[in-house]
């Protein structure tokens, strides 16, 4: 009888173990399904943002080249109003003055034109202007085809 019992409790607890590493099985796969569906999650927020980055940096070359650009026409510019090969107009007026006795008139002087140190300014103004519109310009690009895409 007592072999018996031994048999049996024996058998029972190798079904227990049975039971025991099926559910360690079943609980293990559970934790491999997730643990695939987040690797997948993570492949594709890589593959997303490679293609954010990318998109990014095509943008960035896009608008550095733009700035570069109107750098060298505002420099060139510029050298070509130093050497005089070029005038900036300069839309001004001059005040009436009063006719008093003692004058007859004044001849016409030459045209208006901007000293050299607002000259130096207005061309740094409008290199500033430029280098901002385009940032902004790049910027709202860039907010609108690559932060946009995915909400």
């Amino acid at each position: 009888m007592t072999k018996y019992l031994a048999i049996a409790l024996s058998a029972l607890a190798a079904v227990l173990f049975g039971c025991w590493l099926m559910h360690d099985r079943d609980r293990l796969a559970d934790e491999l399904s997730t643990s695939r569906a987040e690797v997948m999650q993570l492949q594709a927020d890589v593959e997303f943002a490679i293609q954010t980055l990318a998109a990014r940096d095509a943008l960035d070359r896009k608008y550095v080249r733009d700035i570069a650009d109107a750098k060298n026409e505002n420099d060139s510019l510029r050298a070509a109003v130093n050497a005089g090969a070029s005038r900036l107009l300069v839309r001004a007026t001059c005040p009436k003055l009063p006719n008093t006795a003692g004058t007859s008139g004044l001849d016409d002087g030459a045209s208006a034109e901007l000293t050299a140190d607002a000259r130096q300014d207005y061309f740094d103004l409008r290199a500033q202007i430029i280098t901002t519109e385009k940032q902004l310009a790049g910027l709202q690009e860039y907010v609108g085809q690559v932060c946009q895409v995915r909400k």
